[in-house]
């Protein structure tokens, strides 16, 4: 039995991606950078262990890495789609511009 090692690489993957993205906050992205480096150590050192069958301890870790990666992946999303709306914002707020420039009276 051995550890997800595709979990895990995926996870240190969305964790070094998240470290160098500028919509977090400077602490956030550090976060992401350490966490990233400590995982990415324990992948490395976990590549070729081995592990009883059945031992709970990975079914447990290998259940917690599909979680992690998915509330990652939504993060990353979330992420994207506020970027999204913040650039739909801006549009709108244009449009508008240019509508109050077309009035042809304000009551």
């Amino acid at each position: 039995m051995k550890i997800t090692n595709t979990e895990l690489a995926q996870l240190v993957e969305r964790c070094f991606d998240l470290s160098m993205d500028a919509r977090l906050n400077i602490n956030e992205r550090k976060d992401f950078l350490a966490i990233g480096k400590r995982l990415r150590g324990s992948l490395l050192n976990l590549l070729s262990a081995q592990f009883k069958d059945n031992t709970q301890a990975v079914i447990d870790a290998n259940n917690q890495l599909k979680v992690l990666n998915a509330k990652l992946q939504d993060t990353i999303s979330v992420l994207q789609n506020i970027a999204q709306v913040i650039t739909q914002l801006g549009s709108l707020v244009k449009i508008l511009d240019d509508l109050l420039k077309t009035a042809s009276s304000f009551v």
